[in-house]
């Protein structure tokens, strides 16, 4: 790590050349300081969360059941990542200006959230549901232990969406302090849930990321009310809508494993197919629902429409 930061500092200088400062000066350097060790003092308390439950899981049930739990909550966060990682790239910067402008947070965060949970929980609700025949095609029936785990882990994410951007806001208004106070909070409440749960085994200690969850919401909701402004009554209303979407996402799956072929025998093209045909679903409800992220989703669509019925130049 050391290496690559000379060497992008190398070819930094080389591309955008730029005298250095000699001698050095600490002028200045208090904010960054600041900021930097809120960060990292963040980073230290996720990491704990993150990584301590591979440990405890270790302890007080077996390796065996590490395994099985270090791979659901891996898949699970590595689709969540796929599904939601370019939003907020897209929505910080925009917050950035709203709060230069003095302009309120409310009707954007609104839109992030229908973002979120429009796309996110139909996919944890496909994922929850074809978890087996997704593990038989991905790990192999070696490791169909992990599917009853990343199905309620799956079903998890839905509360830990509820309430997006929630380090990236608090630290764009100033609230750092705060911040992490809360994150110490919510990480001890991952694990004292996991630890208790881990003694009724693996099982138990997927089932644990719910009520953590729920912990979740209810450490980080308060304080993110204050700070944005959102009106609850727009925010249940979007939840709704957005649960009503995920519902349709997984019609398919439900109709196929009751008249077609059931999930311990479904293949992958089978997946993929009855996964597609939730896609549709999941478009026509969230038009006929006038949801949120419907008109997002024209916005993007319309232009490349267009750009494919255009005739092309002889």
């Amino acid at each position: 790590m050391i290496g690559q930061a000379a060497a992008r500092a190398v070819i930094a200088q080389i591309m955008r050349p730029a005298p250095l400062p000699f001698p050095l000066r600490l002028t200045g350097a208090m904010p960054i300081v600041r900021f930097g060790s809120a960060a990292s003092a963040l980073y230290v308390s996720g990491a704990i969360g993150t990584r301590t439950p591979d440990l405890i899981v270790g302890k007080l049930i077996t390796l065996h059941a590490v395994g099985l739990f270090s791979r659901a909550t891996a898949l699970a966060g590595q689709i969540v990542t796929l599904v939601s990682g370019a939003i907020g790239a897209v929505f910080y910067p925009a917050f950035a200006r709203l709060r230069d402008a003095g302009e309120p947070l409310a009707p954007a965060y609104y839109r992030v959230v229908a973002s979120y949970t429009a796309l996110i929980w139909a996919t944890m609700a496909g994922l929850a549901l074809g978890a087996e025949p997704l593990v038989r095609a991905v790990y192999g029936e070696t490791w169909i232990e992990v599917a009853p785990l990343l199905s309620w882990i799956a079903i998890s994410e839905f509360l830990f969406v509820m309430l997006p951007l929630h380090v990236d806001i608090p630290m764009l208004l100033g609230r750092t302090g705060t911040l992490i106070r809360l994150n110490l909070l919510d990480t001890g409440a991952a694990l004292a849930f996991l630890a208790f749960a881990s003694a009724h085994g693996v099982e138990a200690a997927a089932q644990s990321r719910i009520a953590y969850g729920a912990a979740w919401v209810l450490v980080y909701a308060r304080f993110l009310h204050t700070l944005i402004g959102f009106e609850w009554r727009v925010m249940f209303k979007i939840y709704a809508s957005s649960a009503a979407a995920a519902l349709a996402a997984v019609i398919p799956m439900l109709l196929a494993y009751r008249f077609w072929v059931g999930p311990e025998a479904m293949a992958f093209w089978q997946l993929a197919v009855v996964s597609a045909a939730g896609g549709l679903c999941w478009l026509g409800a969230l038009a006929l629902l006038r949801h949120p992220s419907w008109s997002e989703i024209m916005a993007i669509a319309t232009p490349l429409l267009a750009r494919l019925g255009k005739p092309r130049p002889a």
